[in-house]
């Protein structure tokens, strides 16, 4: 609204500055009077003319110098928006570099550890078959001992056997002997 009066005072001012300068043209020199008159006005508008000129200057003025400290905060912002932004992506890639360096690590602990069970079941079968062999070598000994065990009471009854068989034989020579004896 006040720059739509402005305007409107603008337009005024122009029609009586166009009166002024068609009454130059139609106004005879020698009437100083009059020429006088119509170049006071003419400077007078011309004046105000300036004066709006001058304020218009001073708005427009004004204007820039705010849209260039904005233009300067927009780029102060745009600085701190693109730092943060580098700052962010940097981070963002340490970080990256840090889950990769640990995902690796992990990767190496979780091949070590396959490595590990797999090195462990062969141990455990390797385990399980010597227990099995153990265990029959176990029953192989029980067997032999059981062998051992019953030749050994075999040949004690043969002992025995052949102890009574002595003593039968003894008892028997001896009472020969002593029949001799007697005969």
């Amino acid at each position: 609204n006040a720059e739509y009066g402005g305007m409107r005072e603008d337009e005024e001012s122009l029609k009586s500055l166009s009166n002024v300068f068609e009454g130059i043209g139609g106004v005879d020199i020698t009437d100083g009077l009059e020429a006088q008159k119509d170049l006071s006005q003419l400077v007078a508008a011309l004046t105000y003319k300036n004066k709006i000129l001058t304020n218009e200057r001073n708005e427009l003025q004004h204007q820039l110098e705010q849209q260039e400290e904005q233009y300067d905060r927009m780029e102060d912002e745009l600085k701190r928006v693109k730092r943060e932004r580098r700052s962010l992506e940097k981070s963002k890639k340490e970080e990256t570099n840090r889950l990769k360096g640990e995902n690796r690590e992990l990767d190496h602990s979780l091949d070590t550890l396959r490595i590990q069970k797999l090195d462990t079941e062969n141990k455990i079968e390797l385990l399980e078959r010597e227990r099995d062999s153990v265990k029959q070598q176990i029953d192989e000994l029980k067997f032999q001992l059981t062998q051992a065990h019953e030749d050994l009471s075999e040949q004690r009854q043969k002992h025995l056997d052949l102890t009574k068989s002595l003593e039968t034989k003894d008892k028997q020579l001896r009472t020969l002997a002593d029949s001799y004896q007697t005969d």
